[in-house]
């Protein structure tokens, strides 16, 4: 009898130890980076990926105003496939934000060839003098039948 209701003990014990466990707060799940400067963080595409004539550029960015600049260039042509910008979704003045940009590269001259080797740029303009500031760099491969 006395070794039945220590069984019992023990199993109630037990059991409010697992209640416990579960109730602790979740823990974030971190994010993949694939390159990052001080105030910008990219988390897709990564480094060497291959990307076809649309993809997204997303991360998370601390910069004036919010805007993010974005610009794609061929590394053996120099030539720019995109240029645009897009804006950091920040909720806590100061913070970081996320950001997402639906890139379509400029192909009509028909000068990009599969494997060819591309430059991702995200960066932020200096309100001060303009100047291409924390400028994060990222090889590509462009690969056409990708989506």
């Amino acid at each position: 009898l006395l070794v039945i209701l220590l069984c019992i003990v023990l199993g109630i014990f037990f059991l409010q130890q697992n209640a416990i466990v579960s109730k602790s707060e979740p823990q974030p799940i971190p994010t993949p980076i694939s390159a990052a400067s001080g105030n910008i963080i990219i988390s897709s595409p990564y480094s060497n990926n291959p990307v076809g004539p649309r993809f997204t550029v997303q991360g998370k960015a601390r910069v004036p105003e919010n805007i993010v600049s974005v610009r794609v260039t061929s590394n053996v042509l120099g030539k720019s496939y995109y240029q645009g910008q897009t804006v950091a979704q920040v909720t806590e003045n100061g913070g970081f934000g996320d950001f997402s940009a639906q890139i379509t590269l400029n192909t009509d001259d028909f000068s990009l060839r599969p494997n060819d080797k591309l430059t991702l740029e995200v960066y932020y303009l200096s309100p001060r003098d303009r100047s291409e500031t924390d400028i994060v760099t990222i090889p590509l491969l462009f690969s056409p039948e990708l989506p």
